[in-house]
C-alpha cells in the first residue's frame, strides 16, 4: 500500500503528514460515512541508530549503513530489500510490506495522559486542525467525504489527531474494499513536542470504544514491518494482527501476496499499475460465528 499506512513512523508520530514518506498521495473520495467514521497505513521509513549525544552528525553514507544494518537485524535480508526498494524512484522500483491489524471496543485502555482530554472533532475545529499543519482545504475535503476525526487537547490547545473512513481506502495503486460496519484509521498524528506522552494509544483506544458504542465493529489499520515501535505498541493496547500484504512494483506490472491469518495460503496476483487492483478485507466473525 503505499502511503503511511496505517499509522506512523511510531504511534507518536504523523501519519502521511511529514512521515518521512514524502507528500500525501492523492485519494479517492468514498461514500459518506454518516455518523460512523476511517485509518491510513503510515509509511515508516527505518532510521539509522540514535546519535550519541555530543557525537558528530554521521555522513550521508554511515547514515545509510546503519539503516541497512538496522532493518537486516530486524527483518533479515528483506528488510534490506525493502529499504533499497524505498530508496529507487518508485516509476522503477518500489516494495511494501506491512501488518493489517484491527481494534474494536475491547481494545486496553491505557492511562490517561495528565491534562489530556480526546473528543471528536467538527468543522466548528478546524482552526484547531490546521494549527497541526494540515491545510483547512484538505481538511474540508475529508469532512465533506463523511470521515470523522477525534483530536486531543492538552491543557486546551490541540496536540494530536486520529482520522477514520468508511467503505474504501486507496493507498496508491492499491484499493481496500472495507466490509459495511468497519473503517479505516489513517493519518493518526501527534505534535513534536507532545510526543512520547501516550497520546497516540490514548486517542486509538477512546476512539475504539467510541466507535463501537455507534456500531462499528472495528477498526482497520495497516503497520510497516519495519516499524517495530508501532508493532509494539499496537500489540500493547490490544490491536489484532488480521493479515498482512506485501507489494512488489516495477516499471508499469505489480504483484501483490494477500495473507489472512487462519485463511490458508497466500494469494498472489500481478496486475498493471495503472489500473490498479481491489483488495476485499474479510468481515469480521458476526456473534455467534465460529
Amino acid at each position: 500500500m503505499a502511503a503511511t499506512r496505517g499509522l506512523t513512523p511510531t504511534d507518536e508520530q504523523p501519519g502521511d503528514a511529514g512521515d518521512g514518506g514524502g507528500p500525501a498521495r492523492r485519494r479517492t473520495a468514498p461514500p459518506a460515512l454518516g455518523a460512523v467514521p476511517a485509518l491510513r497505513l503510515a509509511r515508516a521509513p527505518l532510521r539509522g541508530r540514535p546519535e550519541t549525544r555530543g557525537a558528530p552528525a554521521a555522513g550521508p553514507l554511515r547514515r545509510r549503513l546503519d539503516t541497512l544494518a538496522t532493518a537486516y537485524r530486524r527483518r533479515g535480508v528483506r528488510g534490506v530489500a525493502l529499504v533499497v526498494a524505498e530508496a529507487l524512484p518508485d516509476s522503477l522500483l518500489g516494495a511494501e510490506w506491512f501488518a493489517l491489524f484491527e481494534t474494536d471496543g475491547g481494545a486496553t485502555a491505557p492511562a490517561r495522559p495528565p491534562g489530556v482530554t480526546v473528543r471528536w472533532a467538527t468543522r466548528d475545529d478546524l482552526d484547531l486542525l490546521t494549527s497541526l499543519g494540515r491545510s483547512r482545504d484538505e481538511l474540508v475535503a475529508r469532512f465533506e467525504a463523511g470521515d470523522r476525526v477525534c483530536m486531543a487537547l492538552r491543557d486546551g490547545g490541540p496536540v494530536g489527531y486520529f482520522w477514520f473512513r468508511a467503505d474504501s481506502w486507496r493507498e496508491g495503486d492499491v484499493e481496500f474494499a472495507i466490509p459495511h460496519g468497519e473503517v479505516w484509521g489513517y493519518d493518526a498524528f501527534v505534535a513534536p513536542h507532545a510526543r512520547g506522552g501516550g497520546i497516540h494509544p490514548r486517542m486509538a483506544s477512546w476512539a475504539a470504544r467510541e466507535l463501537s458504542g455507534a456500531g462499528v465493529r472495528r477498526y482497520l489499520s495497516g503497520i510497516d514491518y519495519t516499524n517495530e515501535p508501532s508493532l509494539r505498541s499496537a500489540a500493547a493496547r490490544g490491536a489484532r494482527r488480521i493479515g498482512s500484504i506485501l507489494v512488489i512494483r516495477m516499471l508499469g506490472l505489480a504483484v501483490l501476496r494477500e495473507r489472512w491469518e487462519g485463511r490458508g495460503r497466500p494469494a498472489w496476483r500481478l496486475y498493471r499499475r495503472r489500473r490498479g487492483t481491489t483488495v476485499p478485507i474479510p468481515s469480521a466473525p458476526g456473534p455467534g460465528d465460529g
